[in-house]
């Protein structure tokens, strides 16, 4: 159990207080407690159910090559991980990390994909859709791997898909294009972009976001850039608001001020969100140049902080997904501090994953 703590023990301090309960003073002092009070510490127990670790090796053979992984999508007992780094590939593995295979491949086919950019799943139709960026593509497989179809985009759509239903898709555009300054797309039937949304405002310039959707059993759950707001999309592309922070101010100030700012005293974006089942969610942003990780719950006011500062070889490896009522993190058995944690880490050179629960 002590050797559990410590996995996270190193990359998280926490910090938990309970907002007003009238609205207006909710405001003045979500902003005031997060900035006199983010880099307290509390004992980490406090927030990871440690009983619930479970850790899954991934195999390694010469037909699964793991670089990097970048995201994670579980679903019907498959693990769904993606390299769009190095491997330039999308793996299938079973529950128990068994290697399954790989989904398409490189080519110039109206079944194969130039370079991986995103997938998302249809979990109703257990589909797959790979997001072949080069190309302007929409790639569809079974979750057994059989190439069903294709679409072609008819606009450039940005970076990060999101599926919504047949024939509708959300997307998040990272640069402005012309006139276009909307960061949120809502691509449906193939034909125009339906909607497009959250400008960025102040003139503030696009952000390279990778995982800007999060998935789970309720739908898709985003943060705007330069916003302080959850927002979930609905199947049908409607935008309903889940959550607010009720720390603009804090994002005011920076707007306001110089772009040649060192971003001390400043709120950057909240990145890397992640909401599980019950409703808990993960970010991260940064405050005072500090890297602070957030959990929190949709469904009350209560957060808890942790900080760290922002030296990136140290900085905690990021929360890539969730499963169900777990988040998902990614375990790299090649660091010194993180062997003999688990079963089968040191023989293992690929990365695994690990899931885990926390207490809100």
């Amino acid at each position: 159990m002590k050797s559990l703590l410590k996995l996270f023990n190193s990359t998280l301090c926490l910090i938990i207080f309970y907002s007003c309960q009238n609205n207006e003073k909710l405001q003045i002092s979500r902003g005031n407690e997060f900035v006199s009070s983010y880099n307290k510490e509390i004992n980490t127990i406090e927030i990871f159910d440690t009983a619930s670790f479970i850790y899954i090796p991934l195999e390694t053979n010469g037909k699964c090559l793991i670089g990097e992984i970048n995201k994670v999508i579980i679903d019907d007992n498959l693990i769904f991980v993606m390299d769009n780094q190095f491997a330039n590939c999308l793996y299938v593995f079973d529950i128990n990390g068994r290697f399954i295979s790989q989904i398409g491949k490189q080519g110039k086919g109206n079944n194969e994909y130039n370079r991986i950019i995103d997938f998302d799943i249809n979990p109703v139709d257990n589909e797959i859709v790979i997001y072949d960026l080069n190309r302007r593509s929409l790639l569809f497989f079974n979750y057994q791997g059989e190439f069903l179809n294709h679409e072609l985009l008819k606009e450039y759509c940005g970076m990060t898909l999101a599926f919504l239903a047949k024939k509708s898709y959300a997307f998040y555009l990272h640069e402005k294009i012309g006139n276009c300054d909307w960061q949120l797309v809502i691509y449906k039937n193939g034909e125009r972009l339906n909607k497009r949304l959250f400008p960025f405002v102040n003139q503030v310039s696009p952000l390279l976001m990778p995982d800007y959707f999060s998935r789970n059993d309720s739908g898709i759950f985003f943060i705007p850039v330069n916003y302080d707001e959850i927002y979930r999309i609905s199947p049908e592309g409607d935008i309903i608001k889940a959550y607010d922070f009720e720390l603009q101010s804090l994002f005011e100030k920076k707007l306001n001020e110089p772009k040649n700012n060192t971003h001390v005293n400043h709120l950057t974006n909240f990145e890397s969100l992640k909401v599980n089942n019950k409703g808990q969610f993960f970010c991260w942003t940064s405050y005072d140049n500090n890297v602070i990780q957030i959990f929190g719950n949709l469904s009350n006011s209560r957060l808890k902080y942790g900080t760290k500062f922002s030296d990136f070889d140290n900085r905690p490896e990021e929360i890539i997904g969730i499963y169900g009522d777990y988040f998902i993190s990614v375990f790299y058995p090649y660091v010194s501090s993180l062997r003999n944690r688990f079963p089968n880490s040191e023989k293992d050179e690929n990365p695994g994953i690990l899931l885990f629960k926390i207490n809100l």
